[in-house]
């Protein structure tokens, strides 16, 4: 009937948000299919994942140094029986 709707709302295709699932959700390990993601879901999304993605590449290095700021002090703590600041 009328074909003004579906210019609003997306209509998911089966096939595609099957692969999606299959080469994207399920697997971590992986770079991320942003210009698949970018065709289903559109540029805003796409974009944001890509931000999402940069976002927790770069905050791996910061993590580390907190483990092992964190590592360091749990073994000082052990060795003076304290966790106050010396």
């Amino acid at each position: 009937k009328d074909q003004r709707i579906k210019g609003y709302f997306y209509l998911h295709h089966m096939h595609k948000q099957d692969w999606l699932e299959e080469n994207w959700v399920n697997t971590w390990a992986n770079k991320q299919p942003i210009e698949d993601i970018r065709e289903y879901f559109g540029e805003e999304i796409g974009l944001y994942f890509v931000w999402l993605g940069y976002i927790l590449t770069s905050l791996w290095v910061p993590a580390i140094v907190g483990v092992m700021v964190f590592l360091v002090s749990m073994v000082a703590a052990g060795q003076s029986g304290s966790t106050d600041n010396p």
